[in-house]
């Protein structure tokens, strides 16, 4: 399960052991590509904290998404909104 902008399934680009630079693929791979990645769910911060029924406030929320910290947040709008999180902490 991977943090994103929306609910739903995503292609994650696999990487070598170690490497940091993976993430989230958004545009169109060519075939030679294809069996780089592969299908994952993916989930908003607000439909997590909803699904697992995590009572708001929300203490700390850290993200480290190399990256993709923007579409984290996008996730999370409506506990942002609602200042529902005490402490926000990115890399």
């Amino acid at each position: 399960l991977a943090l994103s902008n929306q609910t739903s399934v995503s292609r994650l680009l696999k990487c070598p052991l170690g490497t940091e630079s993976c993430g989230l693929i958004f545009k169109n791979f060519t075939a030679a590509k294809r069996k780089t990645f592969l299908h994952i769910n993916t989930t908003t911060v607000d439909d997590f904290a909803r699904r697992f029924r995590i009572p708001p406030p929300i203490d700390l929320l850290k993200i480290d998404t190399e990256g993709f910290d923007p579409l984290v947040l996008e996730g999370a709008e409506k506990l942002l909104r609602r200042h529902e999180i005490r402490v926000l902490l990115f890399e």
